[in-house]
């Protein structure tokens, strides 16, 4: 076989690249074409691959919504923990008044127990000026006392001494009379002075053991009384005080455990509708969101693919009958590519040959076609992101798309060599 035949399809008489659409049809084609029953499959698959793709726009569409399902999500969490913050807070102020309840408690006790001192305070000086009253009392009685024994004592004496002063007058001398008139009176005054000098001392004697005694036993029944009334007082003031203090305590408890039970209450009914408010609203709003954007979006994009993939299939259909078929059915091997061909184009973009080539550094993706062109069309042509395609004769009807990454284009001088291999490569790709 002479060099290049092994390019020549003799069925249809002229290069078999113009057929796969790396050579401008400059030589006039045959009148060979592909079958209506591999036109109809090509645009059955075309139809299938714009549904699939479709579909997966579909899919991206409805993860939009769930994403947006999920930030109401959040933001219904938002409020939630908002709500759960108000709740923290008034609990804080509920704690707060619970304090304010205790000094308050604390105060009144405080001014309770002062009350009982000086209500105290006031008995002791009472029973004081009782105890003073009764013991300066009893001193007067017992002076006034010893004073009338001491006239009585005096006057009978006094009494006794005249009888027989006149007894012995009238019984002595006449001449001795005078003188025992007064040595009488001396006598009478002498012993009536001692009786009174002895009576005095003994009636101070008596009032004094007598005051003392009344004194000591005054004294023990006043510190008796004061101590048993002291003690009554003490209980007394003491059951009161603790009444008191019981009764204030319970009251004010009971007090504040109502306004703190019914304030945590009112707080928590009203939280609890306002959350529940918001999260039915967030819920309804949520449904009814993505119900209504997911059957619009959903049916928008059904129809819209539904239209694209019909005119695209149409466009196809009409450019593989004017293409008369060239690329559908042909799948070249290694001995149809020539070393170097010119620039060729493929549906208004322009394409190189790089032979026994390959990206190792790059993304790529395997894909189902018919031949070169055909992947070049369905998987190159439109995306920017794809800077060529690779061939390999041993994988039959695959091919591999190079694409760039999210954080690096691919360069001309990425291209590696590989025996395995030919790529078609965008020409502004490699400038």
């Amino acid at each position: 076989m002479e060099p290049g035949e092994e390019d020549f399809d003799p069925r249809l008489n002229y290069h078999t690249l113009v057929r796969v659409g790396f050579l401008n049809e400059t030589i006039s084609p045959g009148t060979g074409h592909c079958s209506k029953d591999q036109i109809d499959t090509e645009c059955a698959n075309a139809v299938r691959d714009e549904q699939t793709r479709a579909a997966e726009e579909c899919s991206k569409r409805l993860e939009n919504i769930q994403n947006t399902a999920a930030n109401d999500r959040a933001e219904r969490e938002g409020a939630e923990r908002e709500c759960a913050d108000k709740l923290y807070a008034e609990r804080q102020t509920i704690t707060r008044i619970k304090r304010e309840c205790a000094a308050e408690l604390s105060k009144e006790i405080a001014e309770r127990n002062r009350a009982v001192q000086e209500e105290q305070e006031r008995m002791d000086r009472k029973c004081r000026m009782e105890r003073d009253r009764v013991i300066q009392g009893e001193k007067d009685r017992i002076e006034r006392q010893c004073e009338a024994d001491r006239k009585l004592a005096v006057e009978g004496e006094r009494d006794a001494a005249a009888r027989k002063c006149a007894t012995d007058m009238e019984q002595a001398l006449q001449g001795e009379r005078i003188q025992g008139e007064r040595k009488c009176e001396v006598d009478l005054a002498r012993a009536v002075q001692e009786e009174k000098e002895r009576v005095e001392r003994q009636c101070k004697v008596d009032k004094d053991h007598a005051l003392q005694d009344e004194r000591r036993q005054c004294n023990i029944d006043q510190a008796r009384a004061v101590e048993d009334e002291k003690k009554r007082t003490e209980r007394t003031c003491e059951a009161e005080r603790d009444a008191a203090l019981r009764d204030q305590k319970t009251t004010v408890e009971r007090q504040c455990k109502t306004e703190k039970d019914r304030a945590v209450q009112d707080e928590q009914e009203r939280v609890e509708r306002k959350c529940e408010l918001d999260r039915e609203r967030l819920q309804q709003t949520e449904r009814e969101t993505c119900q209504r954007q997911s059957a619009t979006d959903l049916e928008r994009a059904i129809r819209d693919e539904r239209d694209r993939a019909d005119k695209e299939c149409t466009d196809r259909f009409q450019q593989e009958q004017a293409r008369r078929g060239d690329d559908i059915s042909f799948n070249p091997g290694f001995q149809a590519w020539p070393e170097n061909i010119a620039d060729f184009d493929i549906d208004g973009a322009t394409y190189v040959l790089r032979v026994r080539s390959r990206v190792d550094l790059a993304a790529t993706m395997d894909h189902d076609t018919t031949s070169p062109a055909a992947c070049v069309r369905t998987y190159c042509n439109s995306d920017p992101l794809c800077f060529g395609i690779g061939w390999d004769p041993r994988k039959e009807n695959r091919c591999t798309t190079y694409m760039d990454s999210p954080y690096r284009a691919i360069k001309a001088r990425d291209i590696d060599s590989y025996p395995h291999q030919n790529m078609i490569v965008k020409r502004d790709r490699m400038a």
